[in-house]
């Protein structure tokens, strides 16, 4: 009976190693919004304070959501801008503005300065190539003549 509790425990340790061994390690701690203050405090950039949000894990719609969330209201508006600005193209950055409109309603002052990064920067994006046309109009001036 001995032998049998101490196969017993040999094998439960056995098998509990690796489950052990593979533990992933606890997550960092959330983001809080004393650190979007601070980075306030310190005079960070909109820029900067997305940027650092979304160096610790954060998407960029999450991002700018979460900082203007926890930003006094001057620094609002300005967030919502950086956030359309930061994105890295026309689509990502339709997801931030909806992102926008979603958390602080459609007719908000950040949408609307979200939607007003969002219209500036359709307006500078880069054509593609296949837009691009070697076309070249010529003129006519010939006259036709009737056939006989």
């Amino acid at each position: 009976m001995k032998s049998t509790l101490l196969r017993s425990l040999l094998l439960a340790s056995a098998v509990s190693l690796p489950l052990i061994a593979n533990a992933q390690p606890p997550l960092d701690p959330p983001t809080s919004c004393e650190q979007v203050e601070e980075l306030i405090r310190n005079g960070s950039t909109p820029e900067v304070i997305i940027e650092t949000l979304m160096n610790s894990g954060m998407a960029l719609t999450g991002a700018t959501v979460f900082a203007v969330e926890c930003a006094g209201p001057q620094y609002r508006v300005p967030l919502a801008e950086a956030g359309v600005g930061l994105a890295s193209n026309l689509r990502e950055a339709n997801g931030v503005v909806r992102a926008v409109a979603f958390a602080f309603g459609e007719s908000s002052p950040e949408t609307v300065a979200a939607r007003s990064a969002f219209a500036s920067a359709e307006k500078l994006a880069k054509q593609p190539p296949e837009y691009k046309s070697n076309y070249t109009p010529h003129g006519g001036g010939e006259e036709i003549s009737p056939s006989t």
